[in-house]
């Protein structure tokens, strides 16, 4: 299970193009950008400081939406 897990970890890195080559993601995820879920992980807010500067955040009236496919997955299937 950790092994397919993993493996789909990996595959969304290799689909995706972060700017920050995933440096949020980094110390096993214990840097993940830090998220408000809702809709059952459809819909996550993006409650970094820095979430001006990431590349997949979404301005929406005084906040940020997260649109990060690697933070979604996280969010929606490990519930991180």
């Amino acid at each position: 299970m950790a092994q397919r897990r993993e493996a789909e970890i990996e595959r969304i890195k290799a689909d995706t193009c972060c700017a920050k080559a995933f440096s949020c993601m980094g110390s096993g995820f214990s840097q993940a950008g830090r998220v408000e879920v809702f809709a059952s992980g459809q819909l996550l807010e993006c409650r970094d400081t820095d979430a001006a500067t990431c590349g997949f955040s979404q301005a929406f009236g005084d906040g940020f939406y997260c649109k990060c496919p690697l933070r979604t997955h996280l969010a929606r299937v490990l519930h991180m």
